[in-house]
């Protein structure tokens, strides 16, 4: 074959690739939230919802597909056709999910590409006012005095409540007891009711006025430094080394899909992000910090978030057999 005739080929061949690349999107992009109305998740994808459709002059639909700890929405996307046109609002608590079963629906390392990281917030230990302890150093002596006798929260197995107290108690060398809730709403209404004595939890504005207000207290933030939200607070790192939790939001895409969509998506997604108004909105709504990250600086945070989860949740003998 000629040269003339393998370039014609050549350029015929990539063709279709550019040209998707530059007419995406031509269709409604759908935003698959895994978790209920009205959750975290759920509220970042609403927030980004109308941005990102005018930004790319398509309608943006968020629908939610919910259960098994985010693993049925996670399934539905990885079992999408990778076009770009069905991308996951993910999260911490389906990856981890996923890690602590024998036969997961998904590979987490292998069947999502890492989009565009929303941002993430370091979670908050908080306690019932009727508990015999006031701060960290009280409730690990406390806790050791009595094994398995402090009830904490979680929000299904898997859950970033779950394994950030798993982490806290594998570091404190204690043993408390969980309950599993439904939701984080349930687990908050549960803890305010004092039916359980802790949970860990977003730091939002919601909770803010809660520990404003007496109804609970807020024992530590599980980060290396105190956080504007909760400037009064100790960071649990203080008192139990090693305990940083922290829960991300982030937008995924199916395996396979076309680079160059992927790259069009998280440069759209980043010029919203980076805005002011982005930042304020979120860090109001739901207490996350932005991140500014590039994909393959999501790449890098997502896999060692996968790294550390498994191992707490195996050394906790979380992980089915």
């Amino acid at each position: 074959m000629k040269l003339k005739h393998i370039l014609l080929l050549s350029a015929a061949l990539l063709a279709p690739v550019i040209s998707q690349a530059n007419d995406f999107p031509t269709r409604p992009i759908r935003l698959i939230v895994p978790f209920a109305v009205g959750g975290p998740n759920d509220v970042v994808a609403r927030l980004i919802q109308e941005p990102l459709s005018r930004a790319l002059n398509q309608p943006v639909i968020v629908e939610n597909r919910v259960g098994a700890a985010g693993t049925i929405g996670m399934t539905y996307v990885k079992d999408a056709k990778p076009d770009g046109y069905t991308l996951l609002v993910g999260g911490s608590t389906p990856v981890i999910a996923a890690l602590m079963q024998k036969k997961p629906p998904y590979d987490v390392s292998r069947d999502f590409i890492q989009v565009s990281l929303f941002g993430s917030s370091p979670m908050i230990l908080l306690s019932h006012p009727s508990m015999p302890v006031k701060t960290l150093g009280e409730l690990v002596t406390y806790a050791k005095a009595n094994p398995g006798a402090v009830n904490f929260g979680m929000t299904g197995r898997g859950s970033v409540s779950h394994l950030g107290t798993e982490l806290f108690s594998q570091k404190a060398g204690i043993r408390m007891t969980d309950i599993p809730y439904s939701g984080g709403a349930p687990a908050v209404e549960a803890l305010l009711k004092g039916e359980i004595q802790l949970y860990m939890t977003s730091p939002t504005d919601a909770i803010a006025q809660y520990v404003a207000t007496g109804r609970v207290l807020a024992l530590g933030v599980a980060s290396s430094k105190p956080i504007a939200a909760f400037p009064k607070t100790p960071t649990i790192d203080a008192t139990v080394s090693g305990v940083n939790v922290e829960i991300w939001y982030g937008l995924q895409a199916p395996a396979g899909t076309p680079p160059d969509i992927v790259s069009k998506i998280e440069k759209t997604v980043a010029a919203i992000t980076s805005t002011p108004q982005w930042k304020d909105r979120v860090r109001v709504s739901l207490g996350i910090e932005s991140a500014g990250f590039t994909q393959k600086q999501f790449e890098d945070f997502y896999q060692a978030e996968i790294n550390n989860w498994r191992a707490v949740a195996r050394k906790g003998g979380l992980i089915e057999d």
